[in-house]
């Protein structure tokens, strides 16, 4: 099955850790990266996609805010919210209907993303 996801990450060693991982879990799965949340909502109406795996922590906007922005525009995009800290921001989260994602991902998981 091919998937489009978009990476949203500040961190170039973090994308390429996961682009390397999610492109093991599926070798057809079409990868577009984004360094911020400004490049993403620039990118994301010429490169839609059916996840995003979005870190939280990032300079000027940060992903909740993005995930803020993209549901306050009706946009149910499947995010899948990346961050180090367990309870950071905890309540948007489940207001925004985010699945975060603490520990080591299980790319089995996924399908259920998507």
């Amino acid at each position: 099955m091919m998937i489009r996801a978009a990476i949203c990450d500040d961190d170039n060693s973090q994308i390429s850790n996961l682009k390397a991982m999610l492109t093991e879990w599926n070798e057809h799965i079409i990868i577009t990266e984004y360094t911020s949340a400004e490049q993403f909502l620039f990118g994301y109406p010429d490169a839609p996609c059916d996840l995003l795996l979005l870190d939280n922590v990032m300079f000027d906007m940060n992903g909740m805010e993005l995930a803020r922005k993209l549901r306050h525009n009706g946009d149910m995009l499947p995010i899948l919210s990346l961050q180090a800290i367990r309870n950071l921001c905890r309540m948007d989260m489940m207001t925004l209907r985010l699945r975060s994602c603490t520990a080591l991902i299980d790319f089995s998981q996924l399908s259920s993303f998507a």
